[in-house]
């Protein structure tokens, strides 16, 4: 589920929720795919010992997840594997067991699970922080959950000194210099840009960022399941 970031694992009988190794799952686009794949750096598991098992991943990769259109986009592009861990030809770590202590079966990529279904993300991305540096002209947004850094629109971002201010600054001109979905997207003011703001008296060095709010339309950037920041 790409909004809640809950995943439901569906076993062929009880597994003992407190030993899945979720470092030890990874979902991969296609069966024995190398391209599209991410490993779990971990997560919390939501369920008790049972045939299914929940877990709540990571905000961190979920990010990730979602920033790959070829990775779990839809349940055509993904898969999932379970591996153990091995020393020396030996089974050192289980990916998970059973209520005999019995190791999972492993899951390898040539015949790894398709998703039974996948829920696209429906909620907004928001803008969670920014901040301004003058000196080196460049602004930078943080937003909840990755964007897509190519539909970005500068011109639907305004800089302001308070709420309501008639006396604004429209970003026509400044330069997106992120290139990629991210959570994080930063632009390089235009001259023009940077001359209004010292004009008007907005973001300067001398009110500490009193002076300094951001305005934007729904239609500045999207994330990546084409829903527009709010």
């Amino acid at each position: 589920n790409l909004t809640s970031g809950i995943i439901d694992a569906t076993f062929s009988e009880t597994v003992l929720a407190r030993s899945l190794r979720l470092s030890q799952i990874t979902l991969i686009g296609a069966r024995n795919s190398s391209a599209d794949t991410f490993t779990f750096s971990g997560g919390n598991i939501l369920t008790s010992d049972g045939p299914i098992i929940s877990w709540l991943v990571l905000n961190a990769d979920l990010d990730v997840i979602k920033a790959n259109a070829d990775l779990c986009a839809t349940r055509l592009n993904c898969f999932m594997t379970l591996l153990h861990r091995y020393s020396r030809g030996y089974l050192t770590v289980p990916v998970a067991m059973d209520r005999d202590s019995n190791p999972l079966v492993e899951v390898l990529p040539s015949n790894a699970t398709q998703a039974a279904a996948v829920r696209s993300d429906s909620m907004n991305p928001r803008v969670i922080s920014f901040s301004l540096d003058m000196s080196t002209a460049q602004l930078t947004m943080e937003f909840d959950e990755t964007v897509n850094a190519t539909s970005f629109d500068p011109t639907e971002l305004y800089l302001l000194p308070e709420p309501s201010s008639t006396a604004l600054v429209a970003l026509v001109g400044a330069t997106v210099l992120t290139t990629s979905p991210s959570t994080s997207v930063q632009l390089l003011l235009s001259n023009a840009n940077q001359n209004l703001l010292k004009e008007y008296e907005i973001c300067s060095n001398t009110a500490a960022g009193q002076d300094c709010r951001l305005s934007f339309s729904g239609s500045m950037v999207y994330d990546m399941a084409r829903l527009a920041v709010i």
